[in-house]
């Protein structure tokens, strides 16, 4: 299968590292929801909370991103079987930095592509993703409409609100490796022939 995976969030754990940047640079302890959208603003006030996102997108500061557990190790094993594109909100300013923190990883990703913040329907539909992993609800929302299997990564920021039809949560990588098992069975038993002893079909 086509894997669509996310990468920030999701590959690297870019959650930990604005809660290191705003301790470092604010002397602030700021929550995993806390770095994120208009609880950010408001906790840190609206020029810290941009300075926090930009450092960590498209400065050095994204080579010091720590993956997350168990990431790198799931998607090397995924490889063995399915083809990965990291499928990336990020803007052309980001995704270089993106690329570097990805190459001594060693993951053999097809792709990498990058929406520069529009939605990643058209991405997907392009590449013929069949399961789609983000960490953002707002995001799979926008894959209602596009023929993959949605996961989302299990994180403090994503719990409130309506799962998109098709999505499942995953607790973590060994998880998504399981749910893509399941996927891919599923897929197996409905296009798999009917053998030629078999009746055929009762058509009602």
């Amino acid at each position: 299968m086509r894997l669509g995976i996310d990468f920030d969030g999701t590959v690297a754990d870019t959650t930990e590292a604005k809660v290191r940047y705003a301790l470092e640079r604010f002397g602030e302890r700021v929550t995993g929801l806390e770095t994120t959208g208009p609880h950010g603003a408001e906790r840190l006030g609206h020029e810290r909370y941009l300075e926090m996102v930009e450092a960590v997108h498209r400065t050095e500061w994204t080579l010091s991103i720590a993956p997350m557990p168990g990431a790198i190790e799931a998607l090397h094993a995924l490889a063995e079987h399915h083809e990965l594109f990291i499928v990336t909100a990020r803007t052309h300013e980001e995704i270089g930095w993106a690329r570097e923190w990805l190459r001594p990883h060693g993951v053999p990703f097809r792709g990498v592509v990058h929406t520069n913040r529009e939605p990643k329907d058209a991405a997907c539909d392009t590449l013929g993703i069949d399961v789609m992993l983000d960490d953002s609800l707002y995001v799979l929302r926008q894959l209602e409409g596009v023929g993959a299997h949605l996961a989302l990564m299990d994180a403090e920021y994503n719990r409130a609100g309506d799962y998109p039809v098709r999505t499942r949560r995953v607790i973590d990588w060994s998880a998504f490796i399981d749910l893509v098992a399941t996927t891919e069975r599923d897929a197996s038993a409905v296009s798999r022939p009917r053998r030629p002893d078999s009746p055929a079909p009762v058509r009602r």
